[in-house]
């Protein structure tokens, strides 16, 4: 948690993925994104699609980033990549990270890790 002038910037990474890997695994990444950054946070999300996974998040970025969001219908690439990191992944389908971001903060404020 980085604080700039008061205000909190948190360091959100992720992964998208869905079980076909087309729309809704970038719509999902899209959506997060933007949202998060919208909110002032420095947002990364790995997209794993039917082409493979795409702006691959680093051990580097998981190990340094506040909250890991797992916005899955479909499989994860390199999974033990996050099995140490369990207090601070949100798992949600990628069907409700393309319409409703608002769900993801609400379950990480509800973990106890998103800081207003």
């Amino acid at each position: 948690l980085i604080k700039i002038g008061g205000i909190k910037i948190m360091k959100i990474v992720g992964v998208s993925s869905c079980s076909l890997g087309i729309a809704h695994t970038y719509m999902a990444a899209e959506v997060i994104e933007k949202y998060f950054r919208k909110l002032g946070h420095e947002v990364k999300i790995e997209r794993d699609g039917s082409l493979g996974p795409e702006n691959i998040v680093t051990e580097r970025e998981i190990s340094s980033s506040d909250v890991i969001v797992l916005a899955l219908s479909g499989d994860l690439y390199n999974p033990e990549r996050f099995e140490n990191y369990e207090n601070k992944i949100i798992k949600v389908s990628a069907d409700d990270g393309v319409p409703k971001p608002e769900k993801i903060l609400k379950l990480m404020k509800d973990k106890g890790i998103y800081k207003e």
